[in-house]
């Protein structure tokens, strides 16, 4: 083979091994690919997505805890007139405190959110931190309420309270639901009291309804 010949043949080669570190060099980075495609304008509009999403929730969330204001008046003011009447007077004035604060809570948070939340997550947080608090604290009067008032009621006003508290249950299920855990906890303190109540006290035993609730 001539000279001219393996010059060519050579320079041949060399191109080819050009061509394929350039196309080796082209190929994406596996490590970066993952960080390119969560910048992308996609990844953008599906985490604009969830957060309207999020806060459309919590404003359906908001406006319902202030429609169940009036319900929650009805119960608090029927569960302290239970306790007053059966001579538990300290406790009733408790239910009505504690009941009232949440009421209040309530109609705030539905007065500043209900028509619009805001837009930042760490203020999101903060709403949902807010109605899970309200959650708790309506969870406390409940605890109070069935752990010193329920045992003093016979006949009716027994059944009676576990159909409110039961309602209670279910009208939470309304806006505690949509947003964080604050749902979870409010129903772990009403029944859960409710549970111990009738397994532990004995003006109140029910094993029954125990095992129902």
């Amino acid at each position: 083979m001539s000279a001219p010949d393996l010059a060519s043949g050579g320079a041949g080669m060399a191109h080819e091994e050009v061509g394929q570190t350039a196309a080796w060099r082209a190929r994406p980075d596996p490590a970066t690919a993952g960080a390119v495609a969560a910048d992308s304008p996609s990844a953008d509009a599906s985490i604009d997505i969830d957060t309207a999403l999020r806060r459309e929730m919590l404003r359906l969330a908001v406006r319902n805890s202030g429609r169940s204001v009036p319900l929650l008046v009805g119960a608090i003011v029927f569960t302290a007139w239970l306790g007053w009447n059966s001579g538990a007077v300290a406790v009733a004035l408790s239910t009505l405190a504690i009941g009232s604060s949440v009421c209040v809570w309530r109609l705030l948070l539905a007065r500043r959110f209900s028509k619009s939340v805001p837009h930042g997550r760490r203020e999101i947080d903060g709403v949902v931190r807010q109605l899970e608090g309200n959650a708790v604290l309506v969870g406390v009067m409940w605890v109070v309420a069935t752990s010193l008032i329920y045992p003093l009621l016979v006949g009716t006003h027994a059944t009676v309270y576990v159909v409110v508290v039961c309602g209670s249950v279910a009208t939470s299920a309304f806006f505690l639901s949509l947003a964080g855990r604050g749902y979870r906890v409010l129903l772990l303190m009403q029944l859960g009291s409710l549970v111990a109540v009738s397994l532990l006290s004995t003006p109140a035993r029910s094993v029954p309804l125990a095992v129902l609730a």
